[in-house]
Order: structure tokens, then C-alpha cells, then sequence
């Protein structure tokens, strides 16, 4: 049973999260790519940038806490 969580984990759940993050990564690039190219020269570029750097904070904030789960899971003794 335990294998089965570890490899429903590892091959499932893991790369689906990781590329559902890393699409929200791109999402909020393009979301801030007028305030990052700053064309206009509102001066926005620092605001821009800023929104992408706490995209990534949670991003990586989210991984962090999905490795604890997983390892949290991994754990487990499961008996029936």
C-alpha cells in the first residue's frame, strides 16, 4: 500500500503540480510583460518586476510545502 502512495506521488501527482506551477510562473510573466518592457516609459519596470519575483516567492513557497507533504506521505505506515 505505502508503495503504492509513493509511486502515485511520484509519478502523477508531483509532475502535474510542478507544471501546473511553472504555467503559473509563464501566466504571470506575460500578465506583467507591459509593466516589465516598460514601452511607454511610465516608469512601471520595478513595479512589473516585482509582481513576477512574488509570483516565483509562491511558486517556490508552493513547492516547498508539496515536498513536506510528500515526504509527510511518504512516511506514512498504512495498515488494514
Amino acid at each position: 500500500m505505502k508503495q503504492d502512495i509513493n509511486n502515485l506521488l511520484t509519478d502523477y501527482a508531483l509532475p502535474l503540480v510542478t507544471l501546473l506551477m511553472l504555467l503559473g510562473v509563464i501566466v504571470g510573466i506575460l500578465n506583467n510583460w507591459s509593466a516589465i518592457n516598460d514601452a511607454s516609459g511610465s516608469g512601471r519596470r520595478k513595479e512589473g518586476l516585482l509582481n513576477v519575483l512574488y509570483t516565483i516567492l509562491y511558486v517556490v513557497l508552493g513547492i516547498t510545502i508539496i515536498a513536506g507533504s510528500m515526504t509527510l506521505l511518504g512516511g506514512l505506515k498504512l495498515s488494514v
